[in-house]
């Protein structure tokens, strides 16, 4: 995996660390889960830095913050 990338997947997970951590609305991993319909297990990988998600998926998971 190229630096690039490796930088573009922390991006990704700290992004949606911030969105957990806001603090309105304050949700765990099941609840962005539930509200923005991403599986719980994909938005841990995103976390851990272990995949990156795809357009689609980077709206799905702002949509329900209103970012």
């Amino acid at each position: 995996m190229a630096s690039g990338e490796k930088e573009d997947l922390r991006d990704v997970g700290l992004a949606v660390i911030l969105l957990r951590s806001m603090p309105e609305p304050r949700w765990n991993q099941a609840e962005l889960a539930r509200r923005s319909s991403v599986d719980p297990g994909l938005i841990s990988d995103y976390e851990l830095g272990r995949k990156k998600p795809g357009r689609r998926t980077k709206q799905k998971l702002v949509a329900p913050v209103e970012v």
